[in-house]
């Protein structure tokens, strides 16, 4: 039995989402991007956008200067989030195992469901229909005998649609496109084939399997599977834990340690209530960088025990810090994720040590200011590390305020109104 497997993208899905919710922004060059600072960072861009020459990472001045009318949106992550899910209940009607890929994007194993959907083609394009009547999203739909080829078709199609790569056909299929559409094959990989000129798939394809091992060591066996299209990896239903993500553009590139690290506290600090509010402890902490020239770097630690403290947080992420600045490059953007989330049970000690920030004072104190932050607002007691570093905080009405609630993908109430509630 031949292996069917379904790719579904929603290309640029914040946009896509806000298109939905607002009708007056389709047809019209959109980004998004993290208010407050004209250097932040575009997340995302939609197709008007980028044929004006606006491209993923480019500051918005830079982007307002190419296009007047481009239209600078703020993350909305609580209604991506509540999309996404309603997306997945969806596409999770039409196959026994499904894999999440993110915002928009999902695997479908479709292996032995003739009987139910008919083809795996003709399933791809009901499941498409779907989710425009219901949703109101354009999608394209990559349809292979494995994840590898399935997302390279879906990726390929310039309107919404549906692709299909016959099985036998994979190799055919991938030969005449350039090495940067394979999966896995970073910004690092794709320099490293470029110095040896081989720029197609079918390039890579013809080079001897002992050559690439001995450039690529491990993973030349691996782009070598996927310039031939194989790829055995199955669908993975959705298992790993949840991760929360603090992200903040400077308003002007620095590489003041100081600054920096009143900026890092302040992502912590936002992090920390969000664990708390949660009732969670995080046991991974992972740092990103991005400098002024687009180059990025990343460190991450693991906590024992994992915590909810912002001084146990913020003492992890400062040594990651002094790791990570390795350049004497400017810095422009700084996110925290916190992995590894769990239950809030962190072991109590008998006869605590009060002088230990840690175990005495910290979090009696972090659970103060929580509450009196809940109570006379954002604004109403910040940390002299922060404060006199001259960090300021989003604006409160818009950082604070969750998103409204509005159909196709709202069916329930009580947004999370503090998932973007950023700390003074």
């Amino acid at each position: 039995m031949d292996r069917n497997v379904i790719y579904f993208n929603v290309p640029v899905f914040p946009i896509a989402v806000e298109r939905v919710v607002d009708l007056r922004l389709r047809g019209r060059p959109v980004v998004v991007a993290l208010p407050g600072a004209e250097r932040a960072v575009i997340t995302a861009a939609s197709g008007e956008a980028l044929r004006a020459g606006i491209r993923k990472g480019m500051p918005v001045f830079r982007a307002r200067k190419l296009c007047h009318d481009t239209i600078v949106l703020p993350p909305n992550p609580t209604l991506y989030e509540r999309a996404s899910h309603a997306l997945i209940n969806l596409l999770d009607r039409f196959s026994p195992v499904l894999e999440p890929a993110g915002f928009g994007h999902a695997y479908l194993e479709m292996t032995g469901t003739t009987r139910l959907f008919g083809t795996a083609k003709d399933a791809a394009a009901r499941v498409a229909d779907e989710v425009a009547s219901r949703l109101r999203l354009p999608a394209t739909v990559g349809v292979a005998s494995n994840k590898l080829v399935s997302h390279v078709a879906a990726d390929v199609i310039r309107t919404a649609g549906v692709q299909e790569v016959c099985p036998g056909d994979e190799a055919s299929f991938l030969a005449p496109l350039p090495v940067r559409r394979l999966p896995g094959v970073g910004p690092v990989t794709l320099e490293q084939l470029l110095e040896f000129n081989i720029r197609q798939i079918r390039e890579l394809a013809a080079v001897p399997l002992p050559q690439l091992v001995t450039v690529f060591g491990a993973e030349g066996v691996h782009l070598h599977e996927r310039a031939l299209g194989i790829d055995p990896t199955p669908v993975y239903p959705p298992t790993a834990a949840p991760a929360l993500l603090e992200e903040e553009a400077l308003g002007e590139d620095s590489n003041d340690c100081d600054l920096l690290s009143a900026h890092l506290f302040q992502l912590i600090e936002r992090g920390a209530r969000r664990l708390r509010s949660t009732h969670s402890s995080a046991g991974k902490i992972m740092l990103h960088i991005r400098y002024a020239d687009y180059r990025e770097a990343v460190q991450q630690s693991h906590l024992a025990p994992p915590t909810s403290h912002e001084s146990r947080l913020f003492a992890a992420a400062q040594l990651l810090l002094m790791k990570v600045l390795t350049r004497r490059t400017r810095v422009r953007h700084l996110a925290v994720r916190f992995g590894d989330l769990g239950p809030d049970t962190e072991q109590l000690l008998l006869f605590p040590d009060l002088r230990d920030p840690v175990c005495g004072i910290q979090p009696a104190l972090s659970r103060t200011i929580d509450r009196l932050r809940q109570r006379f607002g954002e604004h109403a007691i910040q940390w002299a590390r922060v404060a006199f570093a001259g960090v300021k905080s989003p604006d409160a009405a818009s950082a604070c305020s969750p998103a409204p609630i509005r159909e196709p993908f709202l069916t329930q109430t009580g947004a999370a109104a503090g998932f973007w509630c950023h700390a003074a």
